[in-house]
C-alpha cells in the first residue's frame, strides 16, 4: 500500500551552511564524510586528485580553521582507486574499498596510524573466484561482532554483484551472491546491520519489476538466506533505490529511490515492521524544484526519528539540495540548503550527510563546484 504523500511546505533555507574546503581541480569527492565522534575529525575519500586515482584525507578544526591531511594517495595499481568513503572501527583504523587493483576488479583496504603517518594495506583482492567485483559502496562495521559487511556491484556467480564478509587481517568470505530478475542485481549501497544479526540493503535493478528491490539477509547455522522485502514497480512507489537505513529501535527501514514516484523525481520510503511483508509507504514525493530532485543519500538520527538526505539535482539553482523530513509529521519537506555551484558552495551532493550528534551538525560532500570545481566539503547547521 502506497501512503500519500504530505504536503509540500515553504522551503526554509539554512543560512549557516560553510564550506570548510575546496577540493583540488578534478578530485570529485563522491563518498559521504566518516566522524570520529572523540575528535570531531573528518575522513573520506576523492575518486580522483592525488596522482589521479583518488585520495583518502582528513579535515580536522581548530579554532574555526579547517586543515586538511592527506592520507594515503592511490597509485591505480594493486592499489586502486576508491569510490566509496571510509568506515573507522573501534581502534581508529580506517577501512574502505576501490576499483581496479591486480585484477581490475576492486580491494578491500585498511589504513592504520603508526604514531607519524597512515600506513595503506590491501586487505583484499576481488575478482579471482566468485568472491564479487568492483565494491563501490562503504563497509559497514558491525558494533557487536566487529564484523566487517560490504557490497559488490557485479561479480559472483550471476554477475549480479554479492554481499561479503571481511575481517581485520583480511579474511574474505563471500555471504550471498544475487542471482538477478526477482533477487536483484548491482548492490551499489551498504549494508545495514540490526542488532540480530540481520543485513539489510537494496538492489538497483532486476527484482519483479526490474525497478530494484530492498532485501534482508539472515544467518542460519553458517549459510545466509536473502529475503526480498519490497520490489519497486517504477510507479508511483519509486524506482532505482539509492539510499537505505535503518531504525536500531523499531527495526523500520527508511530509503530513497532515484528516480521514478510521481513526476519522476524520486521518493522518500519507509518499510514498516512486520511479521510478513512489509508494506511500503511513500514519504514524500520529490517535484524537482526547488525541494530538489534525484534523491541519493539518506541518515536516520535514531534519538529523534528526523531523516536528512541529499539530492543529487534540482532546487532553486538546479545543483542539488540538503534536505530533512520528518516520518509521521506534518511538516512536510525542509529544505536546508540548496546549493549554487560553480566557485561558490559546491554542486551535486551524492552522498548521505553525515551528522555529529554532539552537536546536531551535519557535514558532507559535493562531487564538483567550489573554488576549483573539484568538489567540496560543507557544514550545515539545521
Amino acid at each position: 500500500m502506497i501512503a500519500a504523500c504530505v504536503a509540500l511546505s515553504a522551503p526554509a533555507i539554512a543560512q549557516t551552511e560553510t564550506v570548510i574546503w575546496n577540493f583540488a581541480a578534478d578530485s570529485h569527492p563522491y563518498a559521504r564524510l566518516a566522524l570520529d565522534p572523540s575528535t570531531g575529525a573528518l575522513y573520506g575519500t576523492t575518486y580522483q586528485g592525488g596522482n589521479g586515482n583518488g585520495t583518502a584525507f582528513s579535515l580536522v578544526e581548530k579554532h574555526g580553521v579547517w586543515t586538511y591531511n592527506l592520507l594515503y594517495a592511490f597509485g591505480g595499481g594493486a592499489d586502486g582507486a576508491p569510490y566509496g568513503g571510509l568506515t573507522e572501527d573501534a581502534a581508529g583504523a580506517l577501512y574502505g574499498t576501490t576499483t581496479g587493483g591486480y585484477n581490475a576488479s576492486g580491494t578491500a583496504f585498511k589504513l592504520t596510524f603508526n604514531g607519524s603517518s597512515w600506513i595503506h594495506t590491501v586487505l583484499h583482492t576481488f575478482g579471482s573466484g566468485s568472491d564479487g567485483a568492483v565494491p563501490e559502496a562503504d563497509l559497514t562495521i558491525d558494533k557487536t561482532t566487529g564484523a566487517i559487511y560490504g557490497t559488490t556491484l557485479t561479480g559472483g556467480t550471476a554477475n549480479c554483484g554479492t554481499v561479503f564478509e571481511l575481517t581485520p587481517s583480511g579474511e574474505e568470505s563471500m555471504l550471498y551472491a544475487f542471482q538477478g530478475y526477482k533477487d536483484g542485481c548491482y548492490a551499489q549501497s551498504p549494508v545495514r546491520a540490526d542488532s540480530e544479526g540481520m543485513l539489510y540493503g537494496v538492489m538497483i535493478y532486476a527484482g519483479a519489476h526490474d525497478r530494484g528491490n530492498v532485501y534482508r539477509l539472515k544467518e542460519s547455522r553458517g549459510v545466509w538466506n536473502e529475503s526480498v522485502l519490497y520490489s519497486f514497480t517504477g510507479g508511483n512507489d519509486g524506482g532505482y533505490p539509492s539510499d537505505l537505513d535503518l531504525d536500531p529501535k523499531t527495526g523500520a527501514l527508511y530509503g530513497t529511490t532515484y528516480s521514478f514516484g510521481r513526476g519522476n523525481r524520486g521518493v522518500v520510503f519507509e518499510l514498516a515492521p512486520a511479521k510478513k511483508a512489509r508494506h511500503e509507504s511513500i514519504l514524500y514525493y520529490f517535484t524537482g524544484k526547488s525541494d530538489g530532485n534525484n534523491p541519493a543519500g539518506l541518515h536516520l538520527d535514531a534519538s529523534t526519528g528526523i531523516l536528512f538526505g541529499t539530492t543529487e539535482r534540482g532546487g532553486g539553482s538546479y545543483w542539488g539540495t540538503v534536505f530533512q523530513l520528518i516520518p509521521n509529521g506534518n511538516s512536510g519537506e525542509t529544505q536546508l540548503h540548496s546549493f549554487v555551484g560553480h566557485s561558490s558552495d559546491g554542486a551535486y551532493p551524492y552522498s548521505r550527510p553525515t551528522e555529529d550528534t554532539r552537536t546536531l551538525d551535519l557535514y558532507g560532500t559535493t562531487t564538483r563546484g567550489g573554488t576549483f570545481n573539484g568538489g567540496t566539503a560543507y557544514l550545515i547547521v539545521p
